[in-house]
């Protein structure tokens, strides 16, 4: 009765005394009890790659805020990028158990995917751009990692390196170009390493280059994670940060004032993303068509004590390693 289905047989005077107690017990009916009963649950999918990475934090809540607010419960799970996980998450969708799915991956070789593209069902790739069947929103994170060059190089930083993520990650090469894009104007010299986005990653990435590229003087990271590890790996090679080397992250995280020293970051839009993809499923579960679309929102520089000024003359850059995670950018 309270969910003013027409069906339930009720006289005015009980309806009226049952509206009243439960405004007096500030009653609300369950969205999701009530689906489950009428079998249209008005639930959306939300898969994470790694319900441990930070960055996915924002996403999350921008996603929860969109969907309560057009009447959807979320249901959030996570594949570790385990492909099996994943596909059974998009069974939910074959299966009418949700509405529609939003698939946050950076991953370019992605079974479930190219699967879904397939088909006709409702979904939306969140932080990977996918051209053709399926609709995709994604950040500008070639205009972040120019912005955090391009800090770098304002400081007077001429021999600079880029942390990449992984290969296979659409995310990865977006920054890859923003930073070589910046690089290639000021710099004298720019390395581009494939580590990946762990701090492990980042602190092996880091070792690398201060042993065989001491000339190096900011590092631009591709995640916040892998720039914990280069603070780590600068402290037991004893570079001290920022005096002798600057460190910027892509993406920002509340644990930025906390470290040692406090991290200089990039934000990105990343509730906004979370939010957008959220308005893009509800599209199409509307009959819109796919598109694809950039969050407008710009990211921002926050600004710690992790870069400053070099305070002693660059080293003249040593030739690159022959190595395949070796990269020179153009300058």
């Amino acid at each position: 009765m309270l969910s003013q289905d027409p069906r339930a047989r009720v006289s005015a005077h009980t309806r009226r005394r049952i509206l009243s107690a439960a405004q007096r017990l500030g009653y609300h009916p369950n969205a999701l009890a009530r689906g489950l009963r009428l079998a249209t649950p008005r639930t959306l999918g939300l898969l994470l790659p790694d319900l441990g990475n930070p960055i996915y934090d924002q996403v999350v809540r921008g996603a929860y805020a969109a969907a309560t607010a057009e009447g959807y419960v979320l249901v959030i799970g996570s594949t570790y990028n385990d492909q099996a996980t994943e596909l059974a998450f998009a069974d939910l969708l074959h299966q009418g158990r949700v509405d529609g799915l939003i698939i946050t991956s950076a991953t370019l070789d992605s079974t479930t995917v190219a699967r879904l593209a397939a088909t006709a069902l409702p979904v939306v790739v969140a932080n990977r751009q996918v051209e053709g069947a399926l609709a995709s929103v994604i950040v500008d994170d070639e205009a972040a990692s120019s912005l955090a060059t391009n800090h770098l190089l304002d400081l007077g930083h001429i021999h600079l390196a880029h942390i990449a993520g992984a290969e296979n990650a659409e995310t990865s090469a977006r920054r890859i170009s923003g930073f070589t894009t910046a690089a290639r104007i000021r710099a004298q010299s720019a390395l581009i390493l494939r580590a990946g986005t762990r701090p492990v990653d980042g602190y092996s990435a880091a070792l690398e280059i201060i042993s065989a590229h001491p000339e190096v003087t900011g590092i631009v990271c591709a995640s916040f994670r892998a720039a914990a590890g280069v603070l780590h790996a600068a402290a037991v090679r004893r570079r001290t940060v920022p005096d002798r080397l600057s460190v910027v992250a892509i993406h920002d995280d509340l644990l930025a004032d906390h470290l040692l020293p406090p991290l200089t970051t990039i934000e990105l839009p990343m509730r906004e993303l979370g939010s957008a993809a959220v308005q893009m499923l509800l599209g199409r579960i509307a009959g819109n068509s796919p598109e694809q679309r950039t969050v407008p929102d710009p990211p921002r520089l926050h600004i710690r004590e992790s870069t400053a000024p070099p305070n002693y003359p660059p080293l003249e850059h040593s030739p690159l390693q022959s190595a395949d995670r070796y990269h020179r950018a153009s300058t």
